[in-house]
């Protein structure tokens, strides 16, 4: 009885380790893919998309779970006899970790994309059941470690897990230390500081019409440009290039919102705004005059360098 447990609870963790190391295994821009075109559409999946590692988590706390309770039955069964105590145990250590950790492993690393289909639902399972002791733990941590207000504890989340994905696998000593010092002269920096000014912002007036607007966003080379009213301090959102010209200039579509901040501001606490509001610019103002401009990519720039995509002057 004791060995058949032992079998169950070495399948049980095995399965668990293949589904987390697939998740691992696999970019966010593949899982939000999948996602994104999987049947039953975003809904259910959201909050994983967003954080796929609290599958990793879930996985890790049932594989321990599964642990505790092995070894506390076979503590049981064994009883006095230490001899068969010894025994068990050992069998069960290198059954879990050949079996239920190398193994296991390898094949989740070797197979990720056609294995995230299959064990996604799984994970999501065992994260509804254990979702009890989640919240325990958060309840704990809440009480005895109190959040930071600067927002280090999300910069540290997202370094932790960006190490935990591996994304910083490849790249060599040179470019490691790059980014490490491009993150410590981050924190130090204000949105004054990475701003593009109002003289060289290009903006256009709301009641552009919609042929006009897609032929000067077409020949500005700007992916989104500001919408103002009256004048240029009165920004009542932006318009993205993709939308323009999805609607081939017949149509004006739909103004998205954009943040508004100060030049002051630390540029690491809005970096985190705009990725907790999951919006692209941000209009700098001062004293309500509108002084200038950052989007997204000019603080991810600051942070890690130069990002360059297919549409970027190669030679520049």
């Amino acid at each position: 009885m004791t060995w058949i447990m032992i079998f169950a609870a070495v399948c049980a963790i095995a399965v668990l380790t293949v589904g987390a190391t697939a998740v691992r295994a696999v970019s966010r821009l593949w899982l939000r893919h999948w996602i994104e075109h999987r049947v039953g559409g975003v809904g259910a999946m959201a909050r994983y998309l967003e954080r796929p590692t609290r599958l990793v988590h879930t996985a890790g706390t049932a594989a321990m779970l599964l642990v505790f309770t092995t070894g506390s039955v076979i503590a049981m069964n064994d009883g006095l006899r230490a001899w068969a105590f010894v025994r068990d145990v050992t069998l069960f250590l290198l059954l879990l970790l050949v079996f239920g950790q190398l193994l296991p492993r390898a094949i989740g690393r070797r197979w990720a994309p056609q294995l995230v289909p299959m064990f996604v639902p799984l994970l999501r399972v065992t994260d509804l059941m254990l979702a009890p002791f989640h919240s325990l733990a958060n309840g704990i941590r809440r009480v005895v470690v109190r959040p930071a207000a600067d927002g280090s504890d999300d910069m540290r989340d997202g370094l932790e897990e960006l190490l935990r994905d591996e994304t910083f696998r490849d790249i060599g000593a040179t470019e490691e230390m790059a980014l490490i010092s491009g993150v410590v002269q981050f924190g130090d920096k204000i949105v004054r500081d990475v701003m593009t000014p109002r003289s060289d912002v290009f903006m256009l007036p709301e009641g552009v019409q919609a042929g006009e607007l897609a032929r000067q966003m077409s020949t500005a080379g700007y992916s989104r440009v500001p919408i103002y009213r009256e004048s240029p301090d009165q920004i009542t959102g932006m318009m993205h290039v993709f939308d323009v010209f999805r609607r081939r200039g017949e149509t004006m579509p739909a103004v998205r919102p954009v943040t508004f901040t100060r030049a002051d501001k630390p540029a690491k606490d809005l970096l985190f705004e705009l990725l907790r509001s999951r919006r692209q610019l941000a209009i700098v103002q001062d004293e309500g005059l509108m002084v200038g401009l950052v989007t997204l990519e000019d603080l991810l720039e600051e942070l890690v360098g130069d990002i360059r995509d297919e549409h970027d002057d190669s030679s520049e």
